[in-house]
């Protein structure tokens, strides 16, 4: 199984996720800033825009998994075959009621853990300790918007788009340093060392 450099996949994560983050805060800023464009702009294709926001954060989803499983691929072309999540079980573990809550912290631990050549995947680290607890916040506050669904509270809004702003710094550098770290265990390219 070939190792795979994650850099381009890296900056594609990364700009979808900064781009979906920011997409409610610019219609917000619409609303506020320019009451008349939003109206005679946004508000006649209102529906469309949440299609296709909806359809990108699905999009995002998809390669931010393919992301966890080809990072995962590589830890297992490294030789590392103690490891207690396969690449594909980062990404299902997800989707499993009550165990999602938990599941998917412990296999990005690992991942990190192992990518930064640890030899304990358990140990605790602060940066994915905080990007789950952000992840697991977006997840409940999206949850109870949709309860509230109807509410013109603008406030509620912005912390949501604040909260993912917040979660996507984070998850960039939860990004970074797992490519950053595969790299060097990857060693220097080819053309590094016969330049």
């Amino acid at each position: 199984m070939p190792i795979r450099n994650l850099k381009p996949l890296t900056y594609l994560v990364i700009v979808m996720v900064v781009i979906d983050a920011l997409t409610v805060p610019a219609i917000l800023s619409t609303l506020n800033f320019a009451p008349f464009f939003f109206a005679t702009v946004i508000t006649p294709v209102a529906t469309e825009v949440d299609r296709i926001s909806t359809v990108f954060k699905l999009a995002t989803m998809v390669v931010f998994a393919w992301w966890i499983f080809r990072a995962g691929r590589n830890l297992v072309a490294f030789g590392y075959e103690d490891l207690n999540f396969t690449p594909a079980a980062r990404i299902w573990w997800f989707a499993v009621p009550f165990a999602n809550l938990v599941q998917p912290y412990y296999g990005m631990r690992e991942l990190w853990n192992a990518s930064h050549g640890k030899d304990t995947y358990d140990e605790t680290v602060p940066l994915v300790a905080v990007w789950w607890g952000m992840w697991l916040a977006n997840g409940f506050m999206a949850l109870f918007f949709q309860m509230m669904a109807g509410a013109q509270d603008m406030t509620l809004f912005w912390f949501q788009s604040a909260l993912d702003i917040g979660l996507v710094v984070v998850a960039i550098q939860l990004l970074r340093g797992i490519t950053r770290a595969q790299g060097a265990l990857r060693g220097p390219e080819l053309s590094e060392v016969f330049a």
